[in-house]
């Protein structure tokens, strides 16, 4: 029985697991690839249906890239996803900010004179690109 109930969204691809490939990458540019312990359910109870609570500890990472292979596998170990979505969820993650493009974003005016910020065609068809097997 999984502990998650399945959700009524398709497996193909893991949003989870494709985040869980990005994140670390845009993260690890700032901080480097940290080790880090995740406090954030520290405490917290966990009901399952074997019974509960169950209190939850700090989890400990060796680095943040690890923290989000984990991420995808416990969209399987949870049910919801199965392992190809979650490992070209990682995959796609991964390739979406393996070239940074700082000059991606430009500033644009409206009619009206505001600015906002938007891709450049030629940034969102190279960002869009998915991975093939």
């Amino acid at each position: 029985t999984p502990l998650v109930g399945t959700p009524p969204y398709p497996d193909y691809t893991s949003g989870s697991s494709t985040i869980g490939g990005a994140a670390p990458i845009v993260l690890s540019s700032i901080f480097g690839d940290i080790n880090f312990v995740d406090r954030t359910h520290l405490g917290s109870a966990l009901y399952t249906p074997d019974g509960g609570p169950f209190i939850l500890p700090e989890r400990s990472f060796s680095s943040l890239t690890k923290a989000g292979e984990e991420q995808a596998l416990s969209r399987i170990l949870g049910g919801v996803h199965f392992r190809r979505a979650c490992d070209l969820g990682l995959k796609s993650g991964r390739c979406s900010h393996a070239k940074p493009r700082p000059a991606a974003l430009v500033a644009r005016r409206n009619s009206n004179g505001s600015s906002h910020r938007t891709k450049p065609m030629a940034a969102i068809s190279a960002s869009a690109a998915v991975p093939r097997d």
